[in-house]
């Protein structure tokens, strides 16, 4: 037995227990302040076009790398919601803009403030780290993130 091995497996299951929380967190919808719990991928929709702007199913497609039928099918649902609103862009009405309705801006700035209070936390919980440390915690995750990303 490798004389480190007892400590790779306490690291893999501290990886492990990380990825279930981060899976918890993802699957939990929130209101970020607005009216309606929302879930990851529409909060992440509604933050693309937030920081888009004024945007169409395509532009949105290729920001976040998934097919406009996934993109029109969401849109449809946070369309009803109100948080977003499409506006007809010329003869043709499957053509059409996107933008954040005023109630879409809400959840916009609340998921802004979520990530900030996370990162936050973060660096409060790590003040008292020397920059190296942190430097080498961030080659060691970029060195898991290398090993799983072949499986």
């Amino acid at each position: 037995m490798n004389r480190n091995e007892e400590t790779f497996r306490a690291i893999i299951a501290r990886v492990s227990e990380l990825s279930k929380i981060y899976t918890q967190l993802e699957a939990t919808p929130r209101t970020f302040g607005s009216n309606h719990k929302l879930h990851c991928v529409e909060i992440h929709l509604i933050e693309a076009i937030g920081t888009l702007g004024e945007t169409n199913t395509t532009e949105l497609a290729k920001h976040l790398d998934v097919t406009k039928g996934a993109i029109s099918q969401k849109i449809a649902k946070l369309s009803q919601l109100g948080l977003v609103q499409k506006s007809g862009h010329g003869p043709d009405k499957r053509s059409y803009t996107i933008t954040l309705t005023q109630e879409g801006v809400v959840a916009f700035e609340g998921h802004a403030r979520f990530h900030q209070e996370i990162f936050e936390a973060f660096v409060a919980d790590n003040l008292n780290q020397s920059k190296q440390d942190l430097l080498h915690l961030e080659k060691d995750l970029e060195r898991l993130v290398k090993i799983f990303s072949r499986f």
